[in-house]
């Protein structure tokens, strides 16, 4: 549930941003990368290292797209007795689905 929780507090911090600016610093609504958005003040330093460590997947972030079925982060956590994916959309909410391998 930590890791829930943490990927919602770094989701709301870019509906947060998303709420207050049209654009990002460089003149652009689309972000690509994490790296972008800790050179603008979204997220922190610490944020992207959170990011990178537990291998969540960062689809990009666009702020003319908030929604609830815009994707931003996707990831599996497998280490716990029921493997979960869990993935933030852009609204800042954040699901828990079963994680199903394929064969």
């Amino acid at each position: 549930m930590r890791r829930i929780s943490s990927l919602h507090q770094i989701a709301a911090k870019l509906r947060w941003y998303a709420d207050e600016h049209s654009v990002f610093s460089d003149g652009t609504s689309v972000s690509s990368n994490l790296d972008g958005l800790v050179a603008t003040g979204v997220l922190s330093p610490e944020d992207a290292a959170y990011i990178r460590t537990n291998h969540i997947d960062y689809r990009g972030f666009d702020l003319g797209h908030v929604a609830a079925d815009a994707v931003v982060f996707e990831c599996v956590f497998s280490n716990t007795q029921s493997p979960c994916r869990v993935i933030a959309f852009s609204d800042g909410h954040v699901e828990s689905r079963l994680f199903q391998k394929t064969q």
